[in-house]
């Protein structure tokens, strides 16, 4: 799925939750998404740098 799909699939609960007056609720499951997502990109991150040491002292 790409970012503009996302958005747009965000905005749509968001309008949905504003009119359902859960916005601090969604506010709060929208934060606990995106430390998920940027804890993910961190453990990537950090995959990738364990796999390009490990090529580093596979090629010595």
């Amino acid at each position: 799925m790409n970012q503009i799909q996302c958005l747009g699939i965000l905005r749509t609960e968001r309008d949905l939750s504003l009119s359902l007056q859960h916005y601090p609720k969604f506010q709060i499951s929208n934060f606990k998404f995106q430390v998920s997502s940027f804890q993910s990109q961190v453990s990537n991150f950090k995959f990738q740098v364990s796999n390009f040491k490990f090529q580093i002292f596979y090629k010595f």
